[in-house]
């Protein structure tokens, strides 16, 4: 069991993102751990959190082993990976499953990148990638000071890194292009035709499975 408070302050901002996608779905829900990777798969979501050594600062990588947790947070706001128990062969395969779904999703085409106090987040994402993510969703990317943005076929990708540990959240099924005729996706067409200002409507307000 690893327990994860808040001054581990890239690990925890990950996991509570984590939890409150679990949160959105009844399905069973793990995380993966792959030595210094931690992954993560949710319907509609998943995503990476990957530790690196800092050897200026004296600070070794975590080691998540070869394991799959579940993961709770305590009544104090600490999260704890706690190791699943049962059939071996089982959990390895779910856990190859969830490393092996996120992994295919890596290697896309950055195409921009913006930090958390740009205002216009959905809009500046819609005409770059041509998909649109939910008011909600742009929330979590509110634990990114800083993030590039990936674009890949059906999914878009949000990565950032700093001297310790590098972290991606995918979006697959939320991130989706609209209708042809919404009245909405002509805005935006024109906004990167004419490159006028978005529209005040789309300014942010601030906040294949692997287990089948």
């Amino acid at each position: 069991m690893m327990k994860i408070t808040k001054e581990e302050r890239q690990l925890y901002k990950f996991l509570d993102c984590v939890n409150k996608i679990f949160g959105k779905t009844d399905e069973k829900t793990y995380v993966a751990g792959l030595l210094d990777k931690l992954y993560f798969y949710a319907p509609g979501y998943c995503g990476v959190y990957e530790s690196m050594e800092n050897i200026d600062r004296l600070i070794d990588a975590y080691d998540f082993d070869e394991c799959l947790y579940q993961l709770k947070q305590l009544p104090n706001k600490s999260f704890v990976l706690d190791k699943v128990d049962g059939d071996a062969l089982s959990n390895a395969r779910t856990r190859g499953n969830i490393v092996s779904y996120v992994d295919a999703r890596m290697g896309i085409s950055w195409v921009d990148e913006m930090d958390k106090h740009y205002t216009k987040k959905i809009a500046k994402i819609a005409s770059i990638t041509g998909k649109w993510i939910s008011d909600d969703d742009v929330g979590y990317l509110k634990m990114f000071d800083q993030f590039n943005v990936h674009n890949g076929y059906d999914y878009l990708r949000f990565e950032t890194e700093d001297d310790l540990s590098k972290i991606s959240l995918i979006f697959t099924a939320t991130a989706v292009v609209p209708d042809a005729d919404d009245s909405s996706q002509m805005k935006i067409e024109a906004y990167v035709e004419n490159q006028q200002e978005p529209p005040e409507e789309f300014e942010d307000e601030e906040y294949g499975d692997p287990m089948a």
